[in-house]
């Protein structure tokens, strides 16, 4: 009667249902911070790269200065190297056709221009070629170099700057 009533017998507790992980919460709001991050460049960038194409079309459509051959506009220098030849210095550059049309007859000549500290650009001399070229083709040449320095006062590569002058062919 005057007796403690017995302990009640422990009551099984289902464990609660598994969830996501913290970790993997955390994973996914990032990737989706970041995808609309994305869209939002996109979005905006896209418009301001489409202005910037159309204007560089529309300089591309303007005829070429007066007196400038039309042909000049699809001939490039590149990756210009000089090197020491017994008289003087000899010019290795690619001469490339952005052209759709070959360029039977080409003639024309480079001008070398070093970039200096200042941002101005000094002549260094000038190379005249002579060669003809398939639609949009390129073509190593290795020719003297027309200039008054000598190979140790040559600039490296990053340095040169090329006006093209083409003379012939005359194009339309």
């Amino acid at each position: 009667m005057f007796q403690a009533p017995p302990p009640q017998a422990p009551q099984y507790v289902p464990p609660p249902p598994p969830g996501n992980p913290t970790w993997l919460t955390g994973v996914a709001i990032g990737v989706i911070v970041v995808m609309a991050v994305l869209a939002v460049y996109w979005f905006f960038g896209r418009s301001q790269s489409t202005s910037a194409g159309a204007e560089t079309t529309a300089a591309a459509a303007t005829p070429a200065a007066a007196g400038e051959n039309p042909v000049t506009k699809f001939v490039e220098v590149a990756g210009v190297r000089f090197s020491p030849m017994t008289k003087g210095i000899q010019i290795s550059f690619v001469l490339i056709n952005h052209a759709d049309q070959d360029l039977v007859g080409l003639k024309g000549s480079a001008t070398i221009l070093a970039k200096t500290n200042k941002g101005e650009e000094i002549p260094l001399g000038s190379v005249k070629f002579e060669t003809a070229m398939g639609a949009q083709t390129s073509k190593e040449l290795t020719l003297p170099f027309d200039t008054k320095k000598k190979m140790v006062d040559m600039p490296d590569w990053q340095n040169v700057s090329v006006k093209v002058e083409i003379t012939s062919p005359i194009g339309s």
